[in-house]
């Protein structure tokens, strides 16, 4: 194959990859960092947490924003018994529970979302 046609081939490959790039961007730029979309999310769950009496504490990488915050704490409070508060500036999530959730568990749904699980750790007070 001459080298001119390798060259050729080698520049379409390239453009091709340059506009994924900028498709990706324009995409990320209209749904934001976590690809949230444009809107707030409204799911604000409130429940009593009397009784969760196991807590831990996650932290969390790749959070950039309250939207990332949200999808996490809205993932683990669709789960009957089990409530989280997360805080994208810290990086970290809270979940408190009545029963024990496995480590395995969260891994699973911070994963699932696209995030990273840097620490899980027990808390050693009850939260009542």
């Amino acid at each position: 194959m001459p080298d001119h046609l390798i060259m050729i081939l080698i520049i379409a490959v390239l453009a091709v990859i340059c506009v994924i790039a900028v498709l990706s961007m324009i995409k990320r730029g209209k749904q934001g960092c976590c690809g949230a979309g444009g809107g707030d999310i409204v799911e604000k769950i409130v429940k009593d947490t009397t009784g969760y009496n196991h807590s831990r504490t996650v932290k969390i990488g790749g959070m950039h924003c309250d939207k990332c915050a949200s999808r996490i704490s809205a993932a683990f409070n669709r789960l009957d018994g089990v409530f989280a508060e997360v805080s994208w500036k810290d990086g970290t999530a809270v979940i408190k529970s009545r029963e024990l959730v496995p480590e395995v568990m969260i891994r699973s749904i911070i994963m699932g979302l696209d995030y990273t699980v840097e620490e899980i750790s027990e808390d050693t007070e009850s939260s009542t």
